[in-house]
């Protein structure tokens, strides 16, 4: 309910077009990140590929990896950590 009334005010003072300030800023950002986790993502994957001669998977040495090298390899890790 309070969203509404911060909506109803900021329409009643500055106007509807006040409710798309900061729109752009804010999807070019979300571009910008979404690019860099799956750019990030796909180099991991493709040099685990090649280190596992192109099967998708880890290979039994890679499953038993330290947990930090395992959780940068996930791509929800991958971007908000490395991007």
């Amino acid at each position: 309910m309070l969203q509404l009334a911060v909506g109803a005010d900021i329409v009643r003072k500055d106007g509807v077009g006040a409710l798309y300030k900061g729109l752009s800023a804010g999807l070019l950002r979300q571009a910008t990140y979404t690019t860099t986790r799956l750019g990030v993502f796909n180099i991991i994957s493709e040099d685990l590929k090649a280190r596992n001669q192109g099967k998708v998977g880890l290979s039994s040495a890679q499953r038993y990896c330290p947990m930090p090298r395992r959780v940068l390899m996930h791509p929800h890790t991958a971007g908000p950590t490395l991007g």
